[in-house]
């Protein structure tokens, strides 16, 4: 069974991101930033999900940690459609002028080359 834990900001999105990938079999849990290295320590996840609500350096921070420690964990990062494709949303960028959402697959090393996927 693959295990994923969800990092974000938004405690409504993350569960029902969570509760769409539990459909998949998967063992999912869901953390605000704050409390990601406690659910980190507790066990180890196959897969860490960062939310679009993270800001671009609350990321890196929880991504540099996963991978000081965890390095078999892989890292999933999904981007909001802003005009700058960076982190958290650009307030004023309207749904109509925003780009699809991204998903990037980083690398064990955060910083290196990541691959993206739009939706």
């Amino acid at each position: 069974m693959l295990h994923i834990l969800l990092v974000g900001e938004n405690l409504l999105l993350l569960s029902a991101t969570a509760a769409a990938l539990r459909r998949s079999g998967a063992d999912v849990e869901s953390s605000c930033f704050v409390d990601a290295p406690r659910h980190l320590m507790q066990r180890g996840f196959d897969l860490m999900v960062l939310c679009s609500t993270l800001t671009e350096q609350k990321a890196e921070a929880v991504s540099r940690l996963v991978q000081q420690d965890w390095p078999a964990t892989r890292i999933l990062q999904v981007l909001s459609g802003t005009k700058t494709g960076k982190g958290a949303p650009d307030s004023t960028v309207t749904e109509r002028e925003a780009s699809p959402p991204k998903l990037v697959l980083l690398p064990r090393a955060y910083g290196g080359k990541a691959t993206n996927y739009s939706m």
